[in-house]
């Protein structure tokens, strides 16, 4: 069972509104790099992504990946990495179990190789993505393979291996999901449209109550409550559009359907400071 989790972010970069949601405006808007650290009873430390880490600057040097670092510019401090906030938690990186990777886009994975011992579990599809992500194809994939460890191969899991579970009646339009510890305390959830194997992590009983982790399916509350996505140019440079407005749609409709349950994009403002 989870015993406690810590919504909490690794830098930020800046983007303007418009970007984010549709009648947005031009003004350019902190969306910081959420993370999540779950505490299980037997599994002890787990994230959920890592956030931005100096690998990035490291990685995003020279051309074409510094087109990435262009585009959209990180701001943060050595003290963010999520490992340097684990220690001011005390955890030590070299504890952490296990990493639930979302999607493999840089302000989710760059603070991998910061956790040398930890498992990677991530959907088949994404993970052979960056794989065989290359150059400038796969900078416009928004996939920097270098940020990955060497060790990958030997550590990465798909969630597909896991064993299935009925989503709540209230779910049940995302399909079933992937019990993470085997015990329904954590369930990876498929979240198609953002980018290839997109999942989040649904918890049934929080200490706080159910959550709902999205990722990037949105990029604020505001998007899923109001049924605001951004401009479809945007959802078509990114991912699929189609897909993308269909889960936002599924989304929209769980967040009337179950007002309890706290639906957190990674992005949002209102999810880490």
């Amino acid at each position: 069972m989870l015993e406690d989790i810590k919504l909490l972010s690794a830098g930020f970069c800046l983007h303007p509104e418009f970007m984010s949601i549709r009648g947005g405006g031009w003004k350019p808007c902190r969306f910081p790099a959420g993370f999540a650290c779950l505490t299980h009873r037997r599994h002890g430390a787990v994230l959920f992504d890592t956030g931005y880490s100096d690998h990035f600057r490291a990685e995003t040097k020279s051309f074409p990946n510094a087109l990435y670092a262009k585009l959209t510019p990180p701001h943060f401090e050595g003290a963010d990495r999520a490992c340097d906030q684990l220690r001011r938690f005390g955890i030590d990186p070299g504890d952490v179990r296990a990493i639930v990777i979302s999607h493999f886009h840089a302000d989710h994975i760059a603070g991998l190789r910061d956790f040398p011992k930890a498992q990677i579990l991530c959907a088949r599809d994404g993970y052979q993505a960056i794989r065989t992500a290359r150059g400038i194809g796969g900078l416009m994939d928004g996939l920097l393979p270098g940020l990955m460890p060497s060790d990958s191969d030997a550590r990465v899991r798909s969630v597909e291996d896991l064993p299935a579970i009925d989503l709540p009646p209230a779910l049940a339009a995302f399909g079933q999901g992937r019990d993470l510890f085997g015990d329904g305390s954590a369930l990876a959830v498929a979240l198609p449209g953002h980018s290839v194997g997109q999942i989040g992590l649904y918890v049934p009983d929080s200490p706080s109550g159910a959550l709902f982790l999205v990722s990037d399916a949105a990029w604020s509350l505001d998007a899923i409550t109001q049924l605001r996505p951004p401009p479809r140019v945007v959802t078509a440079l990114l991912g699929q559009s189609r897909p993308y407005l269909a889960t936002l749609a599924k989304l929209h409709h769980l967040h009337h359907a179950e007002p309890g349950l706290a639906i957190r994009p990674a992005h949002c403002r209102m999810v880490a400071a």
